[in-house]
This record gives C-alpha cells, sequence and structure tokens, in this order.
C-alpha cells in the first residue's frame, strides 16, 4: 500500500473522532466512510477507477481537505476551529496573505460570522496546498517523461551505430578491437555509473536536498532517474569531444575510455542542477497530511 494511502486513512480516523464533538457527527461519519470506500481504493463514486495514481491521490487530498472545512463548520468549540485555520494559513500561504488571514481572525473572534471567516481561511489554505501538490506532480510528471525520452534516444543511438560502418558518436581507440555500437553502449554504462555516484549521495547520502515531508510528494527518485538518464549522454558527449580533439587531451586505451565516461557521468550534476532547484522549491515547506498534531490537512 503507497504510504499516502496509509497517511490518508490516517487523518481520516482522526476526522471520524473529532466529528464526534460536531452538531453533524453522523452525517459526517457517513461522508467519511464514502471517502473510504472511494479515493482510498482507487475507485470513484460512479464505479470507475483512475487511470492515473496522481489523480487518485489528488482526489484524496481535495476530498480530505472537504471534509476537514464540513467539520470546522459543525464544530462545537469555535476556539478551536479558529486555532486551526491560524495554523494552517501559517504554513500553507505566503506571508503577506497569511498576515492579511490572521488578521481577519482575529478581527473577527467576537463576532457572529467568525465561524465563517475562520471556514474561509481554511479553504484559502487548501487549495494553496493543492495547488503545491498539483505543481509537485507536473514536475513529476515532466521528469519521468524526460527521463525516459532520453533512455529511447540513447537506445535508439545504440541501434543506429550498429547500422552504421564508422564511429559516430565514440571515436574508437587504437588498439580496441570492439564494435562501435558496443563501445556505445560500453560508455553509456559508465555514464551511468558515475551519475548514480553522484546522484545518490547528492540526493540521499548528503542530505543537501532532502525534503522535509515525503509522504504525500517524494521528488528524489525522480531526481534519481534524471540523473542516471541525463548522465548516459553527458558521458557520451565528453568521450566524443575529448576522442574527437575538441578538447584538451585524448585517450589511448578502454580504460581511459571508461574513466573519461564515469567523469562524464559526473557532470550530468551541471545539467540537472536547474531541475534539482525546481524540487526543492515544492518541498521548502512541509506538506500536511494530516497525521500530526490534531490531524490537520
Amino acid at each position: 500500500m503507497a504510504t499516502w494511502t496509509v497517511d490518508a486513512g490516517a487523518y481520516a480516523d482522526s476526522l471520524e473522532d473529532r466529528a464526534g464533538r460536531t452538531t453533524k457527527a453522523e452525517e459526517i461519519r457517513a461522508q467519511i466512510a464514502a471517502f473510504r470506500e472511494a479515493e482510498l481504493t482507487g475507485r470513484t463514486a460512479s464505479g470507475h477507477r483512475y487511470l492515473l495514481p496522481g489523480a487518485r491521490r489528488e482526489a484524496a487530498w481535495m476530498r480530505l481537505h472537504t471534509l476537514e472545512e464540513e467539520v470546522a463548520r459543525s464544530y462545537l468549540d469555535d476556539s478551536v476551529v479558529q486555532a486551526e485555520a491560524e495554523e494552517h494559513v501559517r504554513r500553507e500561504l505566503p506571508r503577506e496573505q497569511a498576515r492579511t488571514w490572521s488578521e481577519k481572525i482575529a478581527g473577527s473572534r467576537l463576532s457572529t460570522g467568525a465561524r465563517e471567516v475562520a471556514v474561509d481561511a481554511l479553504h484559502a489554505a487548501h487549495e494553496a496546498a493543492t495547488a503545491r501538490l498539483r505543481t509537485a506532480h507536473a514536475w513529476r510528471t515532466a521528469t519521468m517523461s524526460l527521463s525516459a525520452l532520453l533512455v529511447v534516444l540513447a537506445g535508439g543511438a545504440v541501434l543506429a551505430q550498429s547500422r552504421l560502418g564508422k564511429d559516430t558518436f565514440v571515436p574508437t581507440p587504437d588498439g580496441v578491437e570492439m564494435p562501435a555500437w558496443a563501445l556505445l553502449l560500453v560508455v553509456m554504462v559508465a555514464g551511468v555509473v558515475g551519475a548514480t555516484l553522484t546522484s545518490l549521495l547528492t540526493i540521499y547520502a548528503l542530505g543537501r536536498r532532502a525534503p522535509k515531508d515525503i509522504r504525500w510528494f517524494d521528488p528524489r527518485p525522480a531526481q534519481v532517474t534524471v540523473k542516471l538518464a541525463t548522465g548516459l549522454w553527458t558521458a557520451v558527449l565528453l568521450v566524443w569531444l575529448v576522442g574527437g580533439g575538441l578538447v584538451t587531451g585524448t585517450y589511448t586505451s578502454l580504460t581511459s575510455v571508461l574513466i573519461i565516461a564515469v567523469i562524464g557521468g559526473f557532470a550530468q550534476e551541471s545539467v540537472t542542477h536547474l531541475l534539482d532547484k525546481v524540487a526543492d522549491t515544492l518541498v521548502v515547506r512541509e506538506v500536511d497530511d494530516g497525521t500530526a498534531g490534531k490531524g490537520t490537512a
């Protein structure tokens, strides 16, 4: 079972507990039961299954927010609703918007519309969180699509090299009796090895880009994948530049080719740095799954 479904179920449990302190306990609990039957099993209310996991996750995310707002509207204690709304806007909204909503909540505490103001603030925070989740999923889809394209192009390059008579992509060093396509494939594999070392170190081991919360969105698998796919091409490029005499130096053996290819795999970091920066912006704040504290989302 996916981690996010476990967290969504835990948050549904929290909402169910809180529903007992509302004026619509049975109605809200029925909605939570319907949520479990639909989004958490991957089947929509009409009985159709979601084609894409991201669509299912987004539907569950939005439904949890709707349920939380329903609980807030009928909760028995206004102060609890206001406190949760303030926490949400402080976490999810930009600083200026958060300050504006906090002032609205504070100014309405003694008025008859205090509950609705708090629920509106809660909804605004939920909208911001949903927009961020959609952007994160779009980034992951684009990144994985780019990775697939690079791998397909690599396969096409190896196939094309096998059909060509000369070493088009990677100049063969003197004394190496190896088909040009096989040498190209070896260079790509060496590039992937170099990319693996750097990507695992920078994304996981060193923790420089470790997100605060990965339960609803974890960019790291997609980051590593695109680095590996890019590494095989940066390796080919560097070997081609060195072997073609376009940069200082040359290679004279298969060993030197492999060393250059591994270094080329390392070089993918300079190419994928922009994607890493985008991923960092998507996980700067904690993505609330509703399992912490009082079960906020």
